[in-house]
């Protein structure tokens, strides 16, 4: 019980009674079932097997504070007394899974109030992204609503969820949540995946996706670009930017990456110096993680959206390294090394982004080379956004 263990709750205890109990065994005393509690949920339960009826799940619903109410930066996130306005949703499909979070699209169910930031989407789908273990701070939540361009996510509001999905009962430890618009044209990578597409709509996708990272790098850097973070409208022409969560900020137009974590990016999306900070042997100060890094992952999502939604590397002799990377031992060890470091080790090495393969052949030969500058080892080397903006621009007009 000391190392965290709790009483055992069989398999196939009623998911009630299983919920019930889970509050009865929180480790933090604040969060457990108060007695009041308890006596309305056994009141309850008796009331409805009396009447032979099985207990009707509480409608979930979403707490947060208005666009204009949220704007002080000096307060941490809003505790639960705090939020003023509350949405009745019905919840659509669960529609992303992720390290940092789940997305699901929802429908708000009581959006007849003029004042709420809900009201103008009516019946419209909304996504909304339940996180894991995270809380968002203040400075974080009015950086992402103030974002404001064609091809970023648009942020609606951040709060509580008190009901988690498909749960019985209210949580007293409230999910923090993000509502946002939803886009339901799917992702770059299943878009990328699916079906042939011209690369005439390939450049039109990635002007957009290069025109968004332009203005975010205005302000941030994204961290884990890659098709699954671009969403695409419902007839499949724009697109957004999104999953901007763990961005990094920019202070005088430098990065500030001292938040950066090590189980953040995707590793055949991260860039050399990424993946050396988060599997390097040694410890350094300057990272060089930046907006170029996010340079380096636009160009895995190119490779990405014309080879399929697949990235390929090859080491420097021209050896490809299988997307399952081997974890071979070390010599005269018994230590096997994790896939994820070798793979690492083999960027190191020299390993590089596959420019042969017959997807990226479909590339003009001057945007070829572009997207190669993009993976030069040297991050100043690499164009900036703008750049990358600029020439798409010109080779798609052409």
């Amino acid at each position: 019980m000391i190392n965290g263990g709790s009483p055992y709750i069989p398999g196939g205890t009623h998911p009630v009674i299983r919920q019930f109990c889970e509050r009865c065994f929180e480790r933090d005393v604040e969060y457990r079932l108060s007695s009041q509690e308890l006596l309305k949920f056994l009141r309850t339960e008796i009331r409805n097997r009396v009447k032979g009826q099985a207990a009707e799940p509480p409608t979930p619903y979403f707490e947060y504070k208005s666009a204009v109410e949220d704007v002080s930066e000096g307060e941490d996130e809003p505790s639960p007394g705090d939020y003023n306005h509350k949405a009745y949703l019905s919840w659509a499909s669960l529609i992303g899974c992720g390290g940092f979070g789940d997305v699901y699209s929802i429908e708000i169910t009581n959006n007849n109030d003029p004042s709420a930031t809900t009201f103008t989407y009516g019946k419209d789908l909304l996504a909304l992204k339940v996180l894991k273990n995270s809380r968002l701070d203040n400075h974080t939540r009015i950086v992402l609503r103030s974002l404001d361009h064609s091809n970023i996510v648009k942020y609606v509001a951040f709060g509580e969820l008190p009901i988690a999905p498909n749960a019985l009962l209210p949580s007293s430890n409230p999910q923090t949540a993000i509502l946002m618009e939803y886009y339901a044209g799917g992702n770059l990578n299943t878009y990328s995946s699916n079906g042939h597409h011209t690369e005439n709509e390939l450049m039109q996708i990635l002007q957009q996706v290069a025109d968004g990272l332009q203005y975010l790098h205005g302000y941030l850097f994204h961290g884990d670009l890659k098709g699954e973070n671009i969403f695409l409208t419902a007839d499949q022409k724009h697109c957004r930017i999104g999953d901007l969560e763990n961005h990094h900020l920019l202070v005088h137009e430098k990065t500030i990456t001292g938040g950066f974590r090590a189980n953040q990016g995707t590793l055949r999306h991260m860039s050399p110096e990424m993946l050396h900070y988060t599997f390097g042997d040694d410890s350094q100060s300057a990272t060089g993680i930046g907006r170029a890094s996010d340079i380096w992952s636009f160009g895995c999502t190119v490779l990405e959206l014309f080879d399929k939604g697949k990235v390929e590397y090859r080491t420097v002799d021209g050896t490809v390294i299988p997307l399952e990377c081997p974890a071979p031992a070390q010599q005269h060890s018994t230590d096997v090394v994790h896939p994820d470091k070798q793979f690492a080790k083999f960027v190191a090495d020299g390993a590089y982004p596959d420019l042969s393969t017959p997807g990226a052949q479909r590339m003009s030969v001057a945007f070829r080379c572009i997207v190669e500058r993009c993976f030069s080892r040297t991050a100043t080397a690499r164009p900036s956004s703008a750049d990358l903006y600029e020439f798409i621009t010109a080779e798609f007009t052409d």
